[in-house]
């Protein structure tokens, strides 16, 4: 149970996710999935909270961007694949409303923003059958939302 738990925020370890993903690549290769997408999720300006604030800040820092993850995708599993970084593997019900939970969850990142609190990028990407081969290339799709979220939010500082 540990090691599918990441310690600090409860959700799925990044163990977890490598299963997960293994798992999804499977049903990829058998044509066993026809509906689901990858959620990337950063924080922005973790480095600078740590080197001005403390790690114990950005601990917490950390926290809230799970909880805000987690608060908008809650039908999915969620899993920390790295110090800020986030996965969601979006299926069912989150997957039928995923461009509405993401909008709305770019609004209250704005307002967060806005108000100095917690900053995550995001990005969705779908799986594609006729193209994906494996889970990964959905992945690099979300990181290159994600890193195009990040700039927007950055320059409408």
């Amino acid at each position: 149970r540990l090691a599918y738990t990441d310690a600090l925020t409860g959700v799925k370890s990044k163990h977890a996710y490598d299963e997960a993903e293994l798992r999804m690549d499977m049903r990829i290769a058998q044509k066993d999935v026809t509906e689901f997408a990858v959620g990337l999720f950063d924080m922005n300006d973790l480095k600078i909270i740590n080197d001005t604030m403390g790690h114990e800040t950005g601990d917490t820092y950390i926290i809230n961007a799970c909880r805000t993850i987690c608060r908008f995708f809650g039908h999915s599993p969620v899993f920390r694949v790295g110090g800020d970084e986030f996965v969601v593997l979006i299926e069912g019900e989150d997957y039928e409303n995923r461009y509405a939970i993401l909008e709305e969850f770019n609004q209250a990142i704005e307002e967060n923003s806005r108000e100095g609190k917690v900053v995550v990028s995001g990005g969705i990407a779908d799986y594609d059958p006729e193209h994906d081969k494996c889970v990964n290339d959905i992945f690099r799709r979300a990181d290159d939302i994600m890193y195009e979220r990040k700039r927007a939010l950055k320059d409408n500082k």
